[in-house]
């Protein structure tokens, strides 16, 4: 292994900014999308992963297939809507599209 090695990149700690923040909501950065680990305040050091399996508020009435495009919404609720949305990753299963179904699988990989 390389003595230049750094990290896996599966996760970094972020400043928290603009606002509190919550343990399993949708980190949103200048390019990429990520998953809270910790809650926090302002100022505060959070882990924040960009790699995992995780269940996340979605778009109601939206349907998913496996391994279908994830975005984000700068409100954190993930989507299949490009736009100016974020990539987060890739829809872990199927989810249909019932207005209840307000919650799918992603696999982050931002």
């Amino acid at each position: 292994m390389t003595n230049k090695y750094v990290s896996s990149g599966d996760k970094q700690s972020i400043v928290v900014t603009g606002g509190p923040v919550t343990q399993g909501t949708v980190y949103i950065g200048t390019s990429r999308a990520g998953v809270y680990l910790e809650s926090g305040a302002v100022g505060d050091l959070v882990a924040v992963a960009f790699r995992g399996v995780f269940t996340l508020t979605k778009t109601a009435s939206q349907a998913w297939t496996n391994g279908q495009a994830i975005y984000a919404t700068s409100a954190g609720v993930a989507t299949t809507t490009v736009g100016s949305n974020t990539f987060l990753g890739y829809a872990w299963g199927a989810v249909d599209n019932a207005a209840s179904s307000v919650t799918g699988a992603v696999d982050v990989r931002s």
